[in-house]
């Protein structure tokens, strides 16, 4: 059991060094296009803000899916969906 960490956290994946887990909140807070992902110590139990992700000024950005890190961190992935509608006005039907 890592000290600090509890239901609240989601864990995601090893930091590269191997002595953290990157965590985010399992509800998110505000918008759901934007992940905020902290870093966990694994001996101390110390949890400080790493970086953010997400899209958060992109129309109809209503998800993001589960960010995934390459073995080095240098690189990251995820899936956000992106509803976009159109409104057309028509006259003159019959």
């Amino acid at each position: 059991m890592i000290p600090g960490l509890d239901a609240a956290y989601r864990l995601l994946d090893w930091s590269p060094d191997g002595t953290s887990i990157y965590v985010t909140l399992s509800r998110s807070q505000g918008t759901p296009r934007v992940r905020l992902v902290s870093r966990a110590n694994v001996v101390t139990g110390k949890i400080e803000p790493w970086k953010e992700f997400g899209l958060p000024d992109e129309p109809g950005v209503t998800s993001m899916s589960r960010l995934i890190f390459s073995k080095d961190g240098a690189a990251h992935a995820y899936i956000y969906v992106r509803n976009i509608s159109q409104a057309y006005v028509v006259k003159g039907l019959q």
